[in-house]
């Protein structure tokens, strides 16, 4: 069987990597469901001929999945609480453009010619290092935060990346969905592999009609998994995954990749959804699998796929989902 490589472009036209893509992502998706009917811990083991992008996309899966139902946020609409010359950092995105950046400015006043308040900051831009006033929209007034001290808007009028293409995260995971992931951090997922692997493959970008959604916005894995440890301050600063060699507490998920580091981590795992990923061709397959096996004896409930997951799931992998 052809396999990933690490330089592997998702993009690319495959109908092998079209199938792996959509049964890694619905696997994610599905584990996550469960987790969220079951009061017992939900376990998935995974064997697969290779591990690569199988710890990103799952992960991708379950933080969709947790975050495509996110009620309304907290009604942040109230702009008698910004006063003028505040500083503050927002997300602001170009009229025509996908992108979305954390900008730093100083309140300006609230404008209401078009019916709907909008909160002024006044920002620098171009090299003529001239003032202008950007115009916050309600949808992102949520992400407007008070800083400390006056920053240097000259040093910031590049601004922080926050999400490559903002469109796609409202299409897979809805607005609200959307601006809660990007408000603030969250502990949503684990990744326990190898990180140079994960963070190349976290630059991959893949076509929302592969993951089955009428749209032709195309989404940008770091957008939706935003790592901690890399990437830039904007997607930082509202991390809701970690990569990482070694278990941490206090994550809702984790995926734990490679047949070593299932051996190494599972038992130490107290995440509430955990999926262990064994491929067939590492050294420590087959005690790994014995491990799994052990655990797997022990379950309280088994768990099915759903029917299109069965139908998606490739040649050569077996997986099995339950409680205990």
């Amino acid at each position: 069987m052809e396999t990933f490589q690490p330089e592997l472009e998702l993009t690319s036209q495959d109908e092998q990597r079209l199938e792996w893509i959509r049964f890694y992502f619905d696997l994610g998706r599905h584990v996550a469901r469960l987790e969220r009917q079951h009061d017992d811990p939900v376990n998935a083991i995974i064997t697969v001929p290779f591990v690569n992008f199988a710890s990103t996309l799952i992960s991708a899966g379950i933080i969709s999945e947790k975050f495509i139902h996110s009620k309304e946020l907290i009604n942040s609409s109230d702009l008698s609480r910004y006063k003028d010359d505040q500083a503050v950092s927002f997300g602001y995105q170009k009229i025509g453009h996908a992108e979305l950046k954390k900008v730093f400015g100083l309140i300006d006043g609230i404008d209401r010619s078009l019916g709907v308040d909008r909160l002024e900051v006044a920002v620098i831009e171009d090299e003529g290092n001239r003032h202008f006033t950007r115009f916050i929209q309600p949808d992102w007034l949520h992400l407007v935060q008070p800083v400390d001290d006056a920053p240097d808007l000259i040093r910031f009028r590049p601004g922080s990346l926050i999400a490559q293409n903002v469109k796609a995260l409202t299409a897979l995971i809805g607005l609200d969905g959307t601006r809660r992931l990007l408000q603030h951090s969250h502990h949503t997922c684990l990744i326990i592999d190898i990180i140079g692997r994960v963070s190349d493959e976290l630059r991959a970008e893949i076509p929302l009609m592969e993951l089955g959604l009428e749209t032709e916005e195309v989404l940008y894995l770091r957008d939706l998994i935003r790592p901690s440890c890399a990437g830039p301050e904007g997607i930082r600063d509202s991390y809701c995954s970690m990569v990482s060699h070694n278990i941490e507490d206090g994550w809702d998920a984790s995926v734990i990749c490679g047949s070593l580091n299932y051996i190494n981590h599972w038992e130490d795992c107290y995440s509430s959804l955990k999926v262990g990923v064994l491929g067939t061709s590492e050294p420590h397959y087959k005690d790994a699998l014995e491990q799994a096996n052990e655990g797997y004896y022990q379950r309280v409930d088994d768990l099915p796929g759903d029917d299109e997951l069965n139908k998606l799931c490739p040649a050569l992998v077996d997986f099995q989902i339950f409680t205990y």
